[in-house]
């Protein structure tokens, strides 16, 4: 089976992205394949804090991290893009890439075809929704949520969250798959009054605070929520690498600066 993709060349200042077809690898591949093949091919998120593109340039925060990992490497970059979660573990698992480049929270390592990496980016789950006309919120305590409706995008990785605070308030919130793919379109639903509620990482609220300032992002969910990518239970060597490359570069400067540039709003 062949899919269409697109590869970065690793050693170019200026970036070029050409879409190509590959054949998908097996389940099995690893780091020693990945410096073999000299590409690295990994499933992204699409808009800003992932990977996007315009006519001059590629850009996005997990995208520039992990180039800076395929660099390190000495490897070009391959890119595919699926918006549903579901089909991108199944790509994960059969080979199809060999990272995904998805901020999800943190899964255990054991007996798993699926383990995290170390955590990129900690941070709270917060509520969406919008004030009544006098400016009140219709829910301003986690409790107020029992028997609300809560729409998430298709299989969203933060629906056992939802789960899990549900039990531990013993509150029975509803919570709906929305056809919409990205978290962006969901805040709009909620501007518009189309959704009630939904959810959004702390760190992505001021770029769609800006973009919607009618909505509120006020109260969170959870607390010291780690997020984090992905990869094979069964690539080792590159959990390992990719492990050691994370640890070394989250709180450097150079970390602070992109994330700064990605997600806080300037002056």
């Amino acid at each position: 089976m062949k899919k269409g993709i697109f590869i970065i060349g690793s050693f170019v200042l200026v970036v070029s992205v050409i879409l190509v077809v590959i054949t998908r690898h097996q389940g099995d591949r690893d780091l020693p394949d990945i410096l073999s093949d000299g590409r690295l091919t990994v499933l992204i998120d699409s808009g800003e804090h992932g990977f996007t593109k315009d006519s001059a340039k590629v850009y996005g925060f997990q995208y520039e991290v992990v180039k800076r990992f395929a660099d390190e490497l000495g490897v070009e970059l391959a890119i595919i893009q699926e918006p549903d979660h579901l089909q991108g573990n199944k790509e994960l698992t059969e080979g199809g890439c060999d990272i995904i480049v998805s901020m999800q929270p943190l899964l255990p390592d054991s007996g798993r075809q699926i383990v995290s990496v170390h955590p990129l980016v900690e941070t709270n789950l917060m509520l969406v929704q919008l004030p009544d006309s006098a400016g009140n919120l219709t829910v301003s305590t986690q409790y107020q949520l029992d028997s609300c409706e809560i729409v998430v995008v298709k299989a969203s990785p933060f629906s056992s969250l939802l789960s899990y605070l549900a039990d531990d308030l013993a509150i029975h919130p509803v919570v709906s798959e929305s056809n919409y793919t990205t978290l962006d379109e969901l805040v709009k639903g909620v501007a518009s009054g189309e959704i009630r509620y939904t959810i959004c990482p702390a760190y992505l609220t001021k770029r769609l605070q800006k973009r919607y300032p009618e909505v509120d992002m006020s109260l969170p969910l959870t607390f010291h929520l780690q997020l984090g990518w992905t990869v094979r239970g069964t690539a080792v060597e590159l959990k390992s690498k990719l492990d050691e490359f994370i640890r070394n570069f989250v709180g450097t400067a150079d970390y602070q600066t992109l994330f700064n540039t990605y997600f806080e709003l300037k002056n």
